[in-house]
């Protein structure tokens, strides 16, 4: 087998995920804190600017959920501020 340097220092990084042995929704909402919030918020305020600049439209769904994605209990300390983006 062909050995990567550098990749066994990569591991662990991601390890709830790496090493998930529940799949469930309640367990993957669980890893989503503030700061991840935060960033979101953040993301939809800059490419709001962007495209506010070029006259481009815009809307927020998941193709999963088939729904707007914003609805989720991790969102509610941003959600205004979000939906302000939009």
């Amino acid at each position: 087998m062909k050995q990567l340097k550098g990749f066994m220092h990569g591991i662990n990084l991601g390890g709830w995920l790496s090493q998930c042995s529940e799949y469930t929704q309640a367990h993957y909402n669980s890893f989503i804190k503030e700061d991840d919030i935060n960033d979101t918020l953040s993301w939809y305020q800059d490419i709001s600017k962007v495209f506010d600049k070029y006259g481009i439209g815009r809307a927020a769904w998941t193709y999963k959920a088939m729904d707007f994605g914003l609805m989720e209990e991790h969102y509610a300390s941003r959600r205004n501020e979000i939906i302000k983006c939009l």
